[in-house]
């Protein structure tokens, strides 16, 4: 049976993974990569997670990473914070 996971969904786990259990960035990622490689599961937009999650690694905040892949067919990006709006001029936003 395929399993629908909801991009809010890995937002949410992701925080919980690291306030909640002290994970680390390298640990999350590679089991959100290998979480979304399996063939059973289904996400609303491979293509936005898997840009998120190269964000993610590359050292941006992942729910930030997330808006950022969300508006890449947006012309502009105006975030609210400063940090993530430093971190999305590297990437051409």
């Amino acid at each position: 049976p395929e399993v629908f996971i909801p991009e809010t969904v890995m937002l949410e786990a992701e925080w919980v993974l690291r306030h909640a259990y002290g994970f680390g960035t390298p640990a999350i990622y590679d089991a959100f990569t290998k979480l979304c490689g399996l063939p059973n599961v289904v996400l609303p937009s491979p293509h936005r997670m898997q840009t998120a999650l190269q964000c993610y690694a590359d050292g941006m905040d992942f729910g930030d990473a997330l808006h950022l892949a969300a508006s890449q067919a947006c012309g502009t990006f105006f975030p609210f914070a400063r940090k993530l709006i430093r971190k999305a001029e590297g990437r051409g936003q």
